[in-house]
């Protein structure tokens, strides 16, 4: 499968989703330290299919198979609680801003893949960001947020990736 299981904070801890590539298994998420030593996060388990942490730590993108469908949960690692987000369509594969307060994600709405994104401090609705004829799939912002590195569909169906400049958060 194609689907991200593992990410790492700047400290240098990784955290991962274990087993075979199947989105229907309830799965424990776990922190694993610089060190080696391993620590089962306090969420419930669930069918994780990819996961996300924000640049501080204090938070993860995980997307779940709820009700036959992709959705975004955002872990709160401070508190421990979950939030998800009431969204139309599939949405997965949410990637952290470095600003730690914004998560761009894959969404299935018109058809085909685009890139939306979301204010995580705020209730106001998602915003595309990239909509076109192809498929984008989000993959990482660069350290200094002023790009996001997608995968794009072409006409012969490869995926290539692209680098999108993005107008500073607030402009």
């Amino acid at each position: 499968g194609d689907t991200r299981q593992t990410d790492i904070t700047i400290a240098g801890t990784l955290a991962y989703r274990g087993g075979p590539n199947n989105s229907g298994v309830p799965r424990q998420l776990t922190w694993i330290s610089a060190g080696g030593k391993s620590e089962t996060l306090p969420f419930q388990p669930r069918a994780y299919n990819d996961a996300s942490i924000s640049p501080d730590g204090k938070r993860i993108a995980a997307t779940v198979v709820d009700a036959g469908r992709l959705a975004i949960r955002i872990l709160d690692l401070e508190h421990p609680t979950e939030n998800a987000f009431a969204l139309p369509g599939s949405n997965w594969y949410g990637t952290c801003h470095p600003e730690g307060k914004h998560l761009a994600f894959l969404c299935m709405r018109k058809g085909d893949f685009d890139v939306y994104w979301k204010d995580l401090t705020a209730s106001g609705p998602d915003e595309p960001l990239l909509v076109t004829g192809f498929d984008e799939l989000p993959e990482t912002f660069l350290k200094d947020g002023s790009a996001l590195v997608v995968r794009q569909s072409d006409a012969e169906g490869k995926y290539l990736p692209k680098l999108m400049p993005l107008k500073p958060i607030g402009a």
